[in-house]
């Protein structure tokens, strides 16, 4: 097997696509009215209130894997209706059961409203 040639970028590369990353977050920023909530010192506080009070993954605790949670997920989505967005239930999962499984079930039922 061929050994895989390490691609180093440059500090001006990195600059770039780090700038690039900061404005596509800023566009989507933008864009959504919920997305900025994120980032408020209320939701902060909710979500490091969530993970004190449930520190373990709800979905690997289902399935029988001790895992230290790290992401405060809603577990019905808001659906950028900012009343949800503060007072929906709320649960603790690891970022790998976050960003594979939760997103899939929410992108399937993305897809089954017409993508809306």
């Amino acid at each position: 097997m061929a050994a895989r040639i390490p691609y180093f970028r440059t500090r001006s590369e990195r600059a770039a696509a780090d700038q690039a990353k900061r404005e596509y977050e800023q566009r989507r920023t933008v864009e959504s009215e919920t997305r900025r909530l994120y980032w408020t010192a209320r939701w902060r506080a909710i979500a490091k209130d969530q993970l004190a009070r449930e520190p373990l993954c709800a979905t690997c605790l289902v399935e029988d894997r001790v895992t230290p949670a790290t992401v405060c997920d809603h577990v019905e989505p808001h659906r950028g209706d900012v009343v949800a967005f503060w007072t929906n239930a709320r649960q603790s999962l690891c970022t790998s059961c976050h960003s594979s499984a939760k997103q899939a079930e929410e992108a399937a039922d993305r897809a089954g409203r017409g993508g809306g």
